[in-house]
């Protein structure tokens, strides 16, 4: 496959070279390439997630900080709300 894309192999012992292929799910084009792309024994996938979703995956751990402030913070306001 190396081959057919023009890299000079004989660079590398002979045997399988570990190989890294970047597909953007995002265009059409990319999404095609995938269906077609041939899997092999001991083959990884790496999906990364969005920027996005890194971005509200930080706000869940803040949220989930701050939790515990606000509780007691209301459960504050209510005792004096009592008195």
């Amino acid at each position: 496959v190396l081959k057919r894309l023009g890299i000079d192999v004989d660079l590398y012992p002979p045997g399988p070279i570990p190989t890294i292929f970047n597909i953007n799910l995002r265009e059409p084009s990319g999404y095609a390439l995938a269906s077609r792309f041939q899997m092999r024994d001991k083959d990884v996938i790496f999906a990364a997630n969005a920027k996005s979703v890194d971005f509200l995956k930080l706000l869940n751990v803040i949220d989930a900080a701050t939790a515990s402030l606000r509780s007691a913070n209301g459960g504050v306001q209510e005792f004096r709300s009592i008195r």
